[in-house]
């Protein structure tokens, strides 16, 4: 998967302004007044924020007939299409098994709860660092 140019979470989180104006010390204005501090997100909304927005990007690549749910065949069609995309050979195992990961239940249909629940469990991510330690792969 293309994350970013840093391939980070972090980069998932908070998309870099584009065409912004750089603005030089000169210019800046320092009020409180004129420039508030932005609220600061807790680690718990940036983290839900970071699951809702992997339910959304599953939901829109493999949700086909926008149901608001995904069967088995829209995810590996869905899938199918991101290998394809990012020019990688089609692993249909590795599809299969993430399937299984998700679908914990077992229903053969996801909804946008079952997705989130499922994909919460598949990548256990906490705010700084994986839940869970990396194996590494060979």
């Amino acid at each position: 998967m293309r994350v970013g140019s840093d391939n980070s979470l972090y980069s998932l989180l908070f998309a870099a302004r584009k065409g912004a104006p750089a603005k030089s010390m000169e210019t800046q204005n320092f009020s409180a007044a004129a420039n508030p501090p932005k609220p600061t997100k807790s680690d718990e909304d940036l983290l839900a924020e970071f699951h809702d927005r992997r339910v959304q990007n599953h939901l829109s690549w493999s949700d086909t007939n926008h149901d608001g749910n995904i069967d088995k065949a829209e995810y590996v069609d869905g899938r199918v299409r991101l290998y394809n995309q990012n020019e990688q050979p089609v692993d249909m195992e590795a599809i299969e098994r993430d399937w299984n990961a998700i679908d914990i239940h077992g229903k053969g249909t996801l909804n946008e709860s079952d997705l989130r629940e499922g994909l919460v469990k598949f990548l256990p991510v906490s705010i700084g660092h994986l839940s869970q330690p990396l194996k590494p792969r060979g």
